[in-house]
């Protein structure tokens, strides 16, 4: 009955609840086994990250944001039953792009940022790899995507001289054992979200941020959160957002010369205070 099940759901403190995160069945049955899985790859990697040095093992993924990021939630009145929001474009709110960087277990980022703006024309440098790393023989964790299986293609596109060890993460475990899934990309949405200008700027300034000498902490944080670095970065760091927006740069003013406009941004390569209109419309570069 109705009341039987109201005072079942009291008793046991169940209520209606939003659902946050949605998995397959199989995935739901074999949660034990990913996580067998996921520590076993761990284990396996670390026997390798004793043979080689930190700079020749890395991490790669790709991650989509939208074009227009905005929250669900906003203020009106208690009752209203339409709550409507103005945007730059609607079709930004639906439209998105990708991006694929690479870290490395010391810490640093690649030289180079792989884009997808789901466009069909342009062009892109053949190789973005080979500048992000000196190194002759590299080790690098990708995930199970259909393309880093294909070992053959991988191969076919090395530079000569060039060797490229591919290591697999398990199906289902990338939650778990990927860097750039547990902390790595969780700082770049939250970054870029407070900037709006076109596309490919936004994306070039806020990547010359990630790679800031002064984040490298924070990227050997996430090897270790992974579970590849027994010991957590001694050095106690800053995220992108809280080292670049602090409470305090909306009451300086620019650093440019000759420029009265109240800053917006610190930047974490040159450590001045920046208004909008130098850093981003000028498109500021250390």
């Amino acid at each position: 009955s109705q009341s039987w099940v109201t005072r079942f759901k009291r008793k046991r403190r169940i209520g209606s609840r939003r659902t946050t995160k949605f998995v397959s069945k199989v995935n739901h049955d074999d949660d034990k086994a990913i996580k067998t899985a996921a520590a076993d790859f761990v284990a396996s990697i670390k026997e390798e990250m004793k043979t080689r040095p930190l700079n020749q093992i890395c991490n790669s993924d790709q991650s989509g944001f939208l074009k227009e990021l905005h929250s669900m939630r906003s203020l009106a009145p208690i009752g209203e039953k339409t709550v409507v929001r103005c945007v730059q474009s609607k079709s930004s709110l639906t439209h998105s792009y990708t991006v694929m960087p690479l870290i490395f277990a010391d810490g640093s980022m690649g030289d180079y940022l792989f884009v997808v703006l789901q466009e069909p024309g342009g062009s892109f440098p053949k190789c973005i790899f080979t500048p992000s790393t000196t190194s002759n023989d590299l080790l690098i964790l990708l995930d199970s995507w259909t393309s880093f299986r294909d070992q053959a293609a991988i191969d076919s596109s090395l530079p000569s001289g060039k060797t490229l060890h591919t290591r697999q993460i398990p199906a289902g475990a990338t939650g778990i054992c990927q860097p750039l899934d547990g902390y790595g990309f969780r700082n770049f949405p939250t970054f870029i979200i407070f900037q709006r200008d076109p596309i490919l700027k936004v994306i070039s300034l806020s990547f010359t941020v990630m790679r800031a000498p002064i984040f490298k902490p924070m990227i050997q944080y996430a090897w270790h959160a992974a579970g590849y670095l027994d010991s957590a970065p001694t050095v106690r760091f800053k995220t992108p957002v809280q080292l670049c927006f602090p409470k305090s740069v909306h009451s300086t003013k620019c650093c440019s010369l000759g420029c009265m406009m109240m800053s917006f941004i610190k930047c974490p390569m040159c450590n001045f205070t920046w208004c909008f209109k130098c850093y981003v419309i000028e498109f500021h570069r250390c």
